[in-house]
């Protein structure tokens, strides 16, 4: 478990994005060499990650926003630059049928290639990933600096909306009679807490906007069966 959550806290070192603010990269990078070193509860580590992880989240949505803007303009040019003539007739032929450039992409079909072929693709998937993510950090830093803040201060917004719901609903939790339904709450609590780090399930805000009022249906659905406890 230490180990695990030790790497979640790798894992955001060594993928941050642009424009963060330097103290928070010192004191990322302070905390994951600190407890490379030296032992601490599976609490205090989680408390970390939780931290981190909120801090990083609103840029690193900005940037994922980015990437996935610069991929669908670059990707098939870049891929179709670097294919064999054989490969790109497979592919012209697999679109035809209705297939997509998509299902190539992200490596989901195999059987129209051989298999050095199948090698081949993956290796150029690889580096060409690499060359998006290298041309999304340039252009955040340079002409798109000022559309990545505008989404990161969105993002941040959105943070501060689901920190207030998981206020609200902490407090509904600490005055709930049944144990069941205050398990449940914490649990869900502690489920959206680690989405912000990327160890739970991914961020889905209407789904938190509505955490209130379903708990507050519950506990009064509960109460008319007669079930308090």
């Amino acid at each position: 478990m230490i180990s695990s959550t030790l790497a979640i806290l790798r894992r955001l070192h060594d993928n941050l994005p642009p424009h963060l603010p330097e103290e928070h990269i010192h004191e990322l990078r302070a905390h994951v060499d600190e407890y490379e070193q030296r032992d601490r509860s599976p609490d205090t580590l989680h408390t970390l990650v939780h931290m981190h992880g909120q801090r990083l989240w609103p840029h690193m949505q900005a940037f994922s926003d980015m990437y996935r803007s610069y991929e669908a303009e670059l990707a098939h040019k870049l891929l179709d630059q670097q294919l064999s003539y054989p490969m790109k007739k497979k592919i012209t032929a697999f679109c035809d049928d209705g297939g997509s450039f998509d299902d190539i992409y992200h490596g989901r079909v195999h059987d129209i290639f051989e298999s050095d072929e199948r090698q081949k693709l993956m290796e150029l998937l690889v580096d060409l990933k690499q060359d998006v993510r290298r041309h999304a950090q340039q252009r955040i830093l340079t002409q798109d600096k000022q559309k990545y803040h505008e989404k990161v201060d969105h993002y941040g917004k959105l943070l501060e909306e689901v920190n207030t719901v998981l206020e609200d609903i902490r407090k509904f939790a600490n005055e709930e009679q049944n144990t069941s339904l205050k398990h449940d709450i914490e649990d869900k609590v502690k489920t959206v807490e680690q989405s912000f780090a990327y160890i739970g399930p991914p961020v889905d805000i209407q789904e938190i906007r509505n955490l209130p009022e379903h708990y507050r249906a519950k506990r009064e659905d509960l109460r008319k069966r007669g079930i308090t406890l």
